[in-house]
């Protein structure tokens, strides 16, 4: 088994936290702008996380049909990818539309409390994914 796939895709679980991170936004905007409602923003941060993780889990189950080596490490290794990802895209919409009402430390300090939302949702649903693809598999097996 080569080092790939003994551990969790950083690339895979980039592209999903990303795409569903834009997903949410517009579904968001467009909610907001389509139907006059405001939705809470607190799952906005966590709903990617929660997503790549899942997917990611229920992938590396799948390939390699054992428990995760070291799901702490790897949760932290997904929540540094998760930070990065949004550190893009806060200066993207900064550059776009810049707030000046909240500054540089505004978000450091919430990007460093989403970093331990995003490690400890990281750690449970990529648990969360293996356990499925294993029960899944299971129930295949009849």
């Amino acid at each position: 088994m080569s080092p790939e796939e003994e551990s969790v895709s950083l690339t895979r679980y980039a592209l999903w936290f990303a795409g569903t991170s834009l997903i949410v936004v517009a579904i968001v905007i467009g909610v907001q702008v389509g139907f006059g409602i405001r939705l809470g923003s607190a799952f906005v941060p966590i709903l990617p996380a929660m997503v790549a993780a899942m997917v990611e889990g229920s992938r590396y189950a799948k390939s390699t049909r054992t428990p995760l080596k070291s799901p702490w490490m790897d949760a932290l290794r997904l929540s540094a990818i998760a930070l990065a990802i949004n550190f893009f895209l806060v200066a993207a919409t900064l550059a776009a539309a810049p707030m000046a009402a909240v500054g540089i430390s505004g978000i450091a300090i919430l990007m460093a409390v989403y970093f331990v939302f995003w490690f400890i949702t990281n750690r449970v649903f990529l648990a969360m994914g293996a356990r499925n693809e294993w029960a899944a598999q299971d129930r295949k097996k009849g």
